[in-house]
């Protein structure tokens, strides 16, 4: 099949089922075109690597190129006409790979970083993304980590392709925006170590905690893009790249997990249901003993508690959050080539002045902008708590766990609080798809977890688990 072909069968695809899904903000008028040039350079025998041809779906908060045709709106009326000065350079380095950029996805706005009890998945701009998997729409009242919920917020870049719009799909994660939502996608996805990949060109929350990371139904698929998004200079990149060393068994892998029982979501986030939690609970232990029996070695852990990443005032992620995100929005505003929006400061005042599409009855809050405007941390105050948390999360949390127990990863419930050891400490994760509730289809899936630069430990989990579990499963109307 051409890329012609492979673009033009997405489309039909997005055209079929997103006015219900909402998974995409944007399509690339130019992704066609590309698609043809692509297609004579593959028959004069120019092929630039695996990606060459192959669409992938990017979440809009990744700046795109005006040349490209899209805007890059973090899901927000406000930043509609907005033009960067250049594709992020993770896109340039998609682009060169040979890869097709071929559409913007929705996302919880502005990556979730607008307002507390907003449903994950949704933005003013693009409305509720809803998974392609659950019978009936996200229920409001669920928590926005209910069991209808698509989680985020890259929400549309993991419904896009479990639906079918590509067999690749891009998001940025802080704190678990890649992991949780592609789990609900019964996805492979991997959020790499904080700064390992470009982050230049990305509306942020925090450009000390986000990341990046790729979505894709094998484990291949997200290999071929690290070895594009990657520098291979990096420490832990294997010489031959990542997709040399993917073995299809656990027998070299010292495997840690967590207590399904201590670890699950909470009532806040997602509204409890005996029957799905005994589910996950008893499905996650038969994986546990199938591991058990495959790995290298096994052990069960404990692991502290994201609640216990603070300085002894309490202060942890909630406050750099709230101190980092005005700087560095404002910053990410002031550089681009046009905008009538240049501060947080102008997106509160659109707001205030578009209601009607910003802050609908249903969708009123925006606290989240407020707080961070009016933060008045001081950089000493911001920088101590800094210091705690990477120093908790990484040496008292995740790298004593390993080094104590003599252990590769730690392994969990992906329906948890895990993904916050991730972004607190800056480490990489991956999640797997497992299993599908009874009560409403919606899948769930296994957590992973280990030390900076160990990209390549959890590809060997990911890929050990994909030859070692069932296939896992499309949605059955796509």
């Amino acid at each position: 099949m051409s890329s012609v072909e492979l673009v033009q069968q997405f489309l039909l695809q997005i055209k079929q089922h997103d006015p219900y899904l909402k998974a995409v903000l944007a399509i690339s008028p130019v992704a066609l075109e590309e698609a043809r040039r692509l297609d004579v350079e593959r028959q004069e025998g120019k092929i630039r690597g695996p990606l060459h041809g192959i669409p992938i779906i990017i979440k809009d908060n990744i700046a795109t190129d005006p040349r490209l045709g899209m805007d890059t709106t973090a899901g927000s009326f406000a930043l509609v006409d907005s033009k960067p000065k250049q594709n992020a350079e993770v896109i340039e380095k998609l682009i060169k790979s040979g890869a097709i950029i071929l559409a913007k996805t929705n996302l919880s706005e502005f990556a979730f970083y607008k307002g507390t009890g907003l449903p994950s998945g949704w933005s003013a701009l693009g409305g509720q993304t809803q998974s392609a998997y659950t019978r009936g729409d996200v229920i409001r009242g669920d928590g926005f980590l209910g069991h209808s919920s698509p989680a985020g917020s890259s929400s549309g870049s993991a419904v896009g392709v479990s639906a079918g719009y590509a067999p690749i799909s891009l998001g940025t994660d802080t704190t678990g925006s890649v992991v949780l939502p592609a789990t609900r996608a019964a996805l492979y996805a991997l959020r790499l170590t904080q700064e390992t990949a470009p982050m230049k060109g990305i509306i942020p929350i925090s450009n000390s905690f986000d990341s990046l990371g790729p979505m894709a139904k094998c484990v291949q698929d997200l290999a071929n893009v690290l070895d594009v998004i990657i520098d291979p200079s990096t420490s832990g990149v294997p010489a031959e790249g990542f997709n040399s060393s993917l073995p299809q068994s656990w027998s070299k892998l010292r495997v840690g997990v967590l207590d399904p029982e201590v670890w699950y979501l909470t009532a806040r986030s997602c509204k409890p249901n005996q029957k799905a939690h005994a589910q996950m609970v008893r499905e996650t232990k038969a994986a546990y003993d199938k591991i058990r029996t495959l790995a290298l070695s096994f052990k069960e852990v404990k692991l502290l508690n994201p609640d216990e990443v603070t300085q002894e005032d309490g202060k942890g992620l909630t406050e750099l959050f709230e101190a980092d995100f005005r700087n560095d929005i404002n910053s990410y505003l002031f550089d681009l080539e046009t905008s009538n929006i240049r501060s947080l400061a102008s997106i509160l005042e659109f707001n205030q002045k578009a209601r009607e599409r910003e802050l609908p009855p249903d969708y009123p809050q925006q606290d989240l902008l407020v707080n961070a405007q009016n933060n008045n941390l001081t950089s000493e105050e911001r920088d101590s708590i800094f210091e705690a948390v990477r120093r908790i999360s990484r040496k008292q949390a995740i790298d004593e766990t390993l080094e104590t127990n003599k252990i590769d990863v730690i392994v969990g419930p992906a329906d948890s609080s895990f993904s916050l050891l991730a972004c607190a400490s800056g480490y990489p994760s991956a999640v797997m798809p497992l299993s599908y509730l009874d009560f409403n289809g919606r899948p769930f899936g296994l957590f992973a977890l280990t030390s900076a630069h160990g990209e390549h430990l959890l590809l060997q989990v990911l890929s050990a688990f994909e030859h070692t579990f069932p296939e896992r499963k499309p949605p059955s109307c796509f």
